[in-house]
């Protein structure tokens, strides 16, 4: 029986709207973590998300530890049928969506994480299918800094990795059903960087699959530039977030954006 704390290297040799903003974090340098160090300093930054500190004070802890990092964040208004019977029964449906990548300064692990917020009370039809949570890129690029799940991937409440759908970047799986208004929920992968490819061609891409009422997934596959895409029964049962809205690409940040350090 397979070790459900391990993935594979055949499973990662598998191929499987309103405006938002990207910026960039200062970029404080110190001396390098350790890697467990480094995994130390994230987990209590992790700490800091669900004790609701704000995301300066956050930042500003990772700095001063020698991580550097870029995010790119959008909030998306999620698409309802033309009846009106959707996920959810409220009058905005709205998630808030932050993809970061973070450096260990100078030569250290990355951390690539996924932290979103759901504008809405409650869910009236989110049960399984859970909703799925991609970190996305292409295997040249990036390597798992482990092949265990429990040392690669970090994870909020409610969300778990799938380590079987694993393929170009790592799948979460959300338990929407139970997720509440103004708490943010997260999932995070550490990376080694891989291959002889420039800081601005390697990057990662995240995304958010959402389902509700009557469907089946039946396929989900991560990678490069989709971040995460799903199969569903269901055609009208089933949303994702979109990588590119005017000419803008979303939740995507490159290497060359966090790799630098003073």
């Amino acid at each position: 029986m397979a070790d459900q704390n391990k993935f594979s290297r055949r499973n990662v040799l598998r191929t499987t709207a309103g405006l938002g903003a990207a910026g960039s974090f200062s970029t404080v340098g110190f001396a390098a973590n350790s890697g467990n160090s480094f995994r130390d300093r994230i987990r209590e930054a992790n700490r800091m998300l669900d004790d609701g500190v704000s995301d300066e004070v956050r930042e500003n802890y990772l700095n001063d530890h020698g991580i550097v990092g870029e995010e790119s964040a959008y909030t998306y208004t999620i698409e309802r049928d033309d009846e009106g019977v959707g996920q959810q029964n409220y009058d905005k449906d709205e998630l808030d969506i932050v993809c970061r990548l973070w450096h260990d300064c100078p030569d250290g692990l990355y951390y690539a994480e996924v932290v979103w917020e759901y504008a809405w009370d409650g869910i009236e039809e989110g049960k399984k299918p859970h909703d799925r949570v991609g970190i996305g890129y292409e295997r040249q690029w990036w390597d798992y800094s482990s092949y265990d799940v429990s040392e690669t991937t970090e994870t909020s409440y409610l969300v778990e990795p799938e380590p079987d759908e694993f393929g170009d970047g790592a799948v979460f799986k959300m338990n929407d059903y139970e997720a509440n208004k103004n708490r943010q929920y997260w999932c995070g992968l550490y990376l080694d960087p891989v291959g002889d490819y420039s800081s601005d061609e390697r990057r990662v891409q995240a995304g958010y699959a959402h389902t509700w009422g009557q469907t089946v997934i039946e396929n989900v596959s991560v990678g490069f530039p989709a971040g995460i895409s799903i199969t569903a029964s269901n055609e009208d049962k089933y949303w994702e977030t979109k990588t590119e809205i005017g000419g803008s690409y979303l939740l995507r940040v490159a290497q060359k954006d966090s790799v630098y350090c003073s």
